[in-house]
């Protein structure tokens, strides 16, 4: 008879399988594909140390997607990791509070991607940047943009997405929510929501592990094995 805890574990995996699983595989073989026509994302992937499963959840969450969303939210995470990367390299208190949550770069950098509203949010950037004595072209070359760009951001023309958000506060010196005091909000509620989709992602691969370690390991198979005939020759989920 099974132990209670065999029950308990079975029965997360059946979890896990349904809710990640189908999915998870379909938006993994859209990603290989859409990353073989951008082999720089497989260089950031790598110099990050991010696996092809782990980038695919980074980008696609647990949502269905076409190979155009899946590329356009790919686009916006790895440009989230690059800024947020080098935010860290001027700024180690940033680094310290990540190790202290125990993320790593692609985690904090999922945590913050995807968060632009849908409307722009008035902010304090132009009055900001003047109290600092830079002009808008300083700026630009400092944290590696546009002129033009940076100028619809101060304006309200366009919202900045929250790692040039965290850049800008940075730079100027001045806290994120005294620039963005409405965003700040919004910003809260989605890394909220991001690190509950996380917590999931960790759960679900520590349960694969689990189970690949256990005596369930055949159960796991026979559960993979069947997958393996709906999702055809690649339903890897939590590969190398």
């Amino acid at each position: 008879m099974l132990s209670k805890a065999t029950v308990v574990i079975f029965c997360a995996s059946c979890f896990m399988q349904t809710y990640f699983l189908v999915t998870h595989a379909r938006n993994i073989a859209s990603y290989r594909s859409r990353e073989r026509r951008h082999p720089r994302w497989r260089t950031i992937r790598r110099l990050f140390g991010i696996s092809i499963d782990e980038a695919t959840f980074f980008v696609g969450v647990d949502t269905a997607h076409t190979p155009a969303s899946l590329e356009r939210r790919a686009q916006e995470y790895f440009a989230t990791l690059r800024a947020y990367d080098r935010l860290e390299r001027t700024n180690n208190r940033l680094r310290q509070e990540r190790m202290r949550k125990g993320l790593s770069l692609g985690e904090a950098a999922f945590l913050l991607a995807d968060s632009t509203t849908a409307r722009p949010i008035p902010n304090r950037l132009r009055a900001a940047r003047l109290r600092t004595g830079l002009s808008q072209a300083d700026v630009a070359q400092c944290i590696g943009m546009s002129r033009s760009r940076l100028s619809y951001y101060e304006r309200g023309k366009r919202e900045p997405d929250a790692g040039t958000a965290l850049t800008l506060a940075v730079l100027y010196g001045i806290p994120l929510e005294r620039l963005f005091r409405r965003r700040v909000r919004s910003l809260h509620a989605h890394v909220q929501r991001r690190e509950s989709a996380l917590a999931k992602w960790r759960r679900a691969r520590a349960i694969a592990g689990e189970m690949r370690s256990s005596g369930d390991g055949a159960q796991l198979a026979g559960l993979e094995n069947c997958n393996l005939r709906i999702l055809g020759p690649d339903p890897v989920l939590f590969g190398p």
